[in-house]
């Protein structure tokens, strides 16, 4: 289990919001393949409020997909109308200063296990 933690830049916070979050398959570009994450591992997204969504990998791959943004070789994708949003945004875990890093793994189970309380909650209501 090797969460990542990435920082949506402020220039890509409409497009995450309104496209990626809406997309059935949606994706993250990384110049450098995270090596420590695998399928079923979370990408968790954060901003300066704290870590605001996340959502399990389906695929690491290298493999060709068209965008209007061509940096990065390496795409971590994920079911993108699935997403879950986190409302209000987690805050106590240290912000990603720039691009990604792993999560520790007292920070995995923390945000794990607040998505778990949160989908009892709102089953249960």
């Amino acid at each position: 289990m090797s969460d990542i933690l990435v920082r949506i830049p402020k220039s890509q916070l409409h497009h995450f919001y309104c496209e990626k979050m809406e997309s059935p398959i949606a994706f993250w570009r990384f110049a450098h393949k995270p090596k420590r994450l695998n399928v079923g591992d979370y990408i968790w997204f954060t901003r300066p409020d704290g870590i605001v969504a996340g959502a399990p990998v389906l695929e690491v791959t290298q493999r060709e997909i068209e965008s209007d943004d061509p940096q990065g070789a390496w795409k971590i994708i994920w079911q993108g109308n699935t997403t879950r949003v986190l409302h209000p945004a987690v805050r106590g875990i240290q912000y990603a200063q720039r691009g990604y890093r792993y999560l520790t793994s007292q920070e995995q189970q923390r945000l794990r296990n607040l998505l778990w309380l949160r989908r009892l909650l709102n089953s249960s209501a």
